[in-house]
Order: structure tokens, then sequence, then C-alpha cells
């Protein structure tokens, strides 16, 4: 199979699920809220604004990170390095710990890297992130990480521009499930 190929006219939405989830003891991925585990919410409300939706992370996912354990932005730049991204496509990511991001939080990240053409991130979370995606700025990421091979998410966006916009309004909604009081929160909220 080639690359995959990820176009200029759409918006692809990124799971990043990766990460050793050793705080909470088990995979957050196939955690059950709702009836339904934390991959496919998220995959469910990623679908709602986005053409397609791929998973990065781990050996299950449609992206292998190839720098295992570097943290979410090296498992971003390894998807960025295996597929064939065109200048000008948009990603829309998120974790898959973050179950109660709704999807018009997703659309306000959306609408405001549409608005002012540019990367945006969460002020306070980070995440979701909407990464418009270019040649140059993917050189960059390439020089920061050859300097480097530590990278994170806010040096990630700088090298596409980033900017910071406030999603503070959506409150819990940018709430991340790191450990088993975390997820008590996350049920409780969701009662």
């Amino acid at each position: 199979m080639g690359r995959l190929k990820i176009l200029n006219n759409q918006t692809t939405g990124v799971i990043l699920c990766g990460g050793k989830s050793s705080r909470m003891g088990r995979d957050k991925s196939r955690l059950k809220l709702g009836g339904s585990t934390l991959l496919d919410v998220t995959r469910q409300r990623l679908s709602t604004v986005t053409e397609n939706v791929f998973t990065a992370g781990r050996e299950d996912c449609d992206f292998i990170d190839t720098y295992k354990d570097k943290g979410p932005a090296m498992a971003l730049f390894s998807l960025l390095e295996q597929a064939d991204v065109e200048d000008g496509a948009r990603l829309l990511c998120m974790p898959v710990d973050m179950p109660l991001c709704s999807v018009a939080c997703l659309q306000a990240a959306l609408d405001a890297s549409r608005n002012n053409n540019c990367s945006v991130y969460a002020l306070d979370a980070v995440m979701p992130l909407v990464l418009l995606y270019s040649e140059e700025g993917f050189r960059q990421l390439q020089q920061r990480t050859a300097e480097n091979a530590s990278l994170s998410l806010r040096g990630l966006l700088h090298c596409f521009n980033g900017e910071a916009v406030d999603l503070q309004r959506f409150g819990n909604e940018l709430m991340n499930v790191n450990d088993p009081d975390d997820w008590a929160k996350i049920n409780e909220l969701t009662k």
C-alpha cells in the first residue's frame, strides 16, 4: 500500500492514542463511557466535523508512532512523515482521553483555523488543535527534530504558525483522563 494522501480540500481528524496510560493503569482508548469506548466516542465526534478520521500511536493504529514514548508532538511528526500531506490540508487533532470534548468545541477550533487561515490550539489545554499543513512548516519541523529528538506540541505548532484560541467557554470539555480520579470525575460529569 502506498502512502496515505491527506488532501488540501478536506479536514482530516486525527486521534492520538499512543500513550502508555501508566497513571491510569490500563489502556484509556478501551475505557467505556455510556457503553462506547473512548476511541469510539472520539472517532464519532471527529467524524461529525471531518471527512475522514485516522488514529496515530500504537501498533494497531492507522499511523504507527515511530518515535514511541516521545509524546504527542512526535507522534504527529511521525504521521506527517508517513502520509502524503498536501499544502493547505487541515488536521483536527485530539487525544483519545478527552471524552467530554463536544462537536461544538471541535467546530470552534476549525472555525478559528479557517477564519484566521492558520494552525490553532486551545489556549489553556493545547488540544484540540488544528494543524494547517505547509511544506515550509514541515521543513522547519524536520530541522527542529533533527536538532532535538524531543518536541512539544507548542513547538510543533510554532513551525506551522500556530495561534492560541480561547476555548475556555467549553470548560470541562477540555479535561483529560490521566488517572482513576480523573476517570471518576468524567463519569460523574456524564451522569
